[in-house]
């Protein structure tokens, strides 16, 4: 019967070990950069919006949904995309009419300076420079107000930086210099 040389194995395991907590360390590292880049990146500020004056949009943090286009609520009939007539302007010049219509009934309304505001056109995610301008006669008729889609910071940068902290403690964890097994 071969006996089994167990020094090489427990060699063998703590390097496994040291590569597998450098992965973690890493892993932890990048979520909490990433985490903290998208927390504290700047949301769309509230723009009243004229006819044909072309108003300056943020670019779109990380995991946010991006701004939408806010009317005052009307008992009769919210303004259509047609009667808005919006559209988005990028950098290198490309004009894209905006048609995709905000869903009301996921967003709800908002209140800006005493007024209620209904969701109809949702911009999305935005670029670096790009400007939005509506012409429509429908902005003659009440407020349109440019907003951030969610009326709160998302949730998802502070989970990233919650899941990298826990990757360092794990890393932590299973490191074998940190749980005291030094060279032998």
């Amino acid at each position: 019967m071969k006996k089994r040389h167990g020094r090489a194995d427990f060699r063998r395991r703590r390097g496994i070990a040291a590569v597998v907590s450098l992965v973690l360390a890493v892993l932890g590292l990048s979520l909490v950069t990433v985490g903290v880049i998208a927390w504290s990146s700047p949301r769309q500020d509230p723009a009243l919006l004229s006819r044909e004056v072309w108003v300056p949009v943020r670019p779109t943090p990380w995991f946010d949904p991006g701004t939408t286009i806010f009317a005052v609520t009307r008992p009769t009939a919210m303004p259509t995309a047609e009667q808005l007539n919006c559209s988005l302007r990028t950098p290198d010049g490309v004009v894209t009419p905006l048609a995709r219509l905000a869903d009301a009934d996921r967003l709800g309304s908002r209140v800006k300076s005493g007024v209620s505001l209904s969701p109809v056109l949702d911009v999305g995610r935005t670029g670096a420079g790009t400007e939005l301008a509506c012409a429509g006669l429908a902005l003659d008729d009440g407020e349109v107000w440019l907003l951030p889609t969610l009326p709160f910071m998302s949730t998802t940068p502070l989970s990233v930086v919650i899941a990298g902290v826990g990757c360092f403690g794990l890393a932590l964890l299973i490191n074998p210099r940190a749980r005291g097994q030094h060279r032998a």
